[in-house]
């Protein structure tokens, strides 16, 4: 008789409500512009966006609750004998972080699809696609499903990067992304077979258990399996030297959908690679601790160099965001350079406060440059921005709190969210990484304070920015806002009448799950 395994759908169901929502908007898409209103009118293009975006919002919307509701229970594990993903406390956190990075996304692209003139339903299509391919990855405990959830996160990404195709430079930027994200794919699947030559298992569990025999840990195949395998991840997070395409995609693909990849694919690679690391090359940590070392050293100070010399704010905060891979990693160098299960779940609880930050943060920055998208045209160069305090002071007061958090300047998140990593950093004794990384903020007070003194102290040139804000955009505005304000003056607010904990808690709650 065959022995066939349990299921738990409850696993699944974040997942499975993001690609069910993916496919109502796909009918939407073909059926709604056939509906006809009493006065034989059919809805117009911005009204079918509307509505597929409110179909998307609603699905994320579930997704989201699903995978909060992960921080009440241990673990559920969809096929317990022969697992490929798990929903435990960690993934729900990363699920719940893509999920709303998505949700803010949608409510943020209707007016600017319309403005741009874009307005195309497969757009919210692909953005579910791309967000159950993220789920999926971090969800993963078998090499063979990162990969799959991998391709599924890259494949809609490329498409929305080139999403106006009416413009030269965003099909540029698709078409770099498609070339250098799928060379960075063979690699990581290269490396993926290497590791499977040496231990034979491609689940996470089994992998570790091989790499724990004596001998196995200095095994010339499985130490070059892994450091390809660290390129790749590289590549999706745009650590230096892999981040050249970061400036060119963010700059050339549409503001919502740069917007949307500059927190979510940084916190679904990150994400993963944690739980590999942890659950798969736990015995092979000490070796690659120097080149983690170097990455997060390389990627503050090229990072924040190469920020200082843009004039157009996209490219501006595409390096902002190398700098900040950088910041991020230095949770990871302190993990794998410590001896101390506290001290290493200190780091890993830092970076994932510092995911959460980096949403609000970054999110509501790209969300004022749509605001201001006009007639086609965005809003992205810094002289674009000059004396918008006259014209928008709301928006300019906005933007002068993002930049000011993403410099880290205390009242903000981001002051909490690069603490916490520094803090990390010199209990694992990293003095010299940490001197660079508070050199390289210090640096980044320069680039960021750019965009203040240009909207507070330069007159208006050229035209006016749009004079209205959508109601959508006023939602991610204030969410975002708001998101900032709090984890600024308290990191670890919670609301216990809907059990709902603070964020260093949940945090600390999600990385517990490796050290059981």
């Amino acid at each position: 008789m065959i022995d066939v395994p349990s299921l738990d759908p409850r696993a699944i169901l974040p997942i499975l409500m993001v690609s069910i929502g993916s496919m109502v908007v796909l009918m939407g898409e073909v059926f709604l512009p056939r509906l006809r209103s009493a006065s034989g009118e059919a809805p117009s293009d911005q009204r079918i966006g509307a509505i597929l975006a409110l179909i998307s919002v609603a699905f994320l919307l579930l997704a989201f609750g699903l995978a909060a509701q992960s921080v009440s229970f241990d673990g559920i594990h969809f096929n317990p004998d022969n697992a490929m993903i798990v929903l435990d406390r960690f993934s729900g956190f990363g699920m719940s972080l893509v999920s709303l990075s998505a949700l803010l996304t949608c409510i943020l692209s209707v007016t600017y699809l319309a403005a741009m003139r874009i307005n195309h339903g497969e757009y919210y299509a692909l953005l579910l696609i791309a967000t159950a391919g993220m789920m999926f990855m971090i969800a993963s405990i078998d090499l063979m499903a990162v990969f799959l959830g991998l391709e599924i996160m890259s494949i809609p990404i490329y498409v929305l990067a080139g999403f106006d195709r009416t413009k030269l430079r965003s099909n540029e930027s698709a078409l770099k992304y498609f070339l250098i994200g799928s060379f960075a794919s063979g690699i990581l699947l290269y490396g993926m077979a290497l590791v499977y030559g040496a231990t034979g298992a491609l689940d996470f569990k089994g992998i570790g258990t091989a790499l724990a025999a004596p001998g196995m840990a200095d095994n010339t195949l499985a130490l070059a399996g892994l450091g390809l395998i660290i390129v790749g991840f590289g590549f999706k997070v745009s650590t230096v030297p892999f981040h050249q395409w970061t400036p060119d995609v963010y700059e050339g693909a549409p503001t919502t959908v740069t917007a949307y990849m500059s927190v979510s694919v940084k916190a679904a690679a990150f994400l993963t690679l944690m739980r590999l690391l942890q659950e798969a090359f736990g015995p092979m940590l000490g070796d690659i601790h120097l080149i983690l070392w170097v990455l997060a050293a390389l990627t503050i100070v090229v990072g924040n160099v190469m920020a200082i010399i843009q004039d157009n704010v996209k490219r501006l905060l595409a390096y902002s965001s190398v700098a900040h891979a950088g910041y991020i990693l230095i949770g990871y160098v302190a993990a794998t350079g410590t001896a101390e299960p506290e001290l290493a779940q200190n780091a890993y609880q830092a970076v994932l406060f510092y995911l959460l930050s980096y949403l609000f943060i970054n999110l509501g920055a790209f969300s004022v440059l749509v605001a201001l998208a006009r007639r086609g045209q965005d809003c992205d160069r810094i002289e674009d921005l000059a004396g918008l305090a006259k014209s928008r002071p709301g928006l300019a007061a906005l933007m002068s709190l993002f930049m000011i958090a993403l410099a880290g300047i205390p009242g903000t998140a981001g002051f909490f969210a690069k603490f916490f990593i520094f803090k990390a950093a010199v209990d694992a004794n990293l003095i010299w990484l940490t001197i660079v990384a508070v050199f390289g903020s210090l640096i980044s007070v320069f680039y960021y304070l750019r965009i203040p003194v240009a909207m507070y102290m330069r007159e208006p040139v050229g035209e006016a920015p749009r004079p209205t804000t959508d109601f959508g955009e006023l939602v991610v505005l204030a969410v975002c806002a708001i998101g900032v304000l709090v984890l600024g003056f308290f990191p670890n607010y919670g609301l216990d009448k809907l059990q709902m904990p603070g964020a260093l808690d949940w945090a600390q709650e999600a990385i517990r799950v490796f050290y059981r």
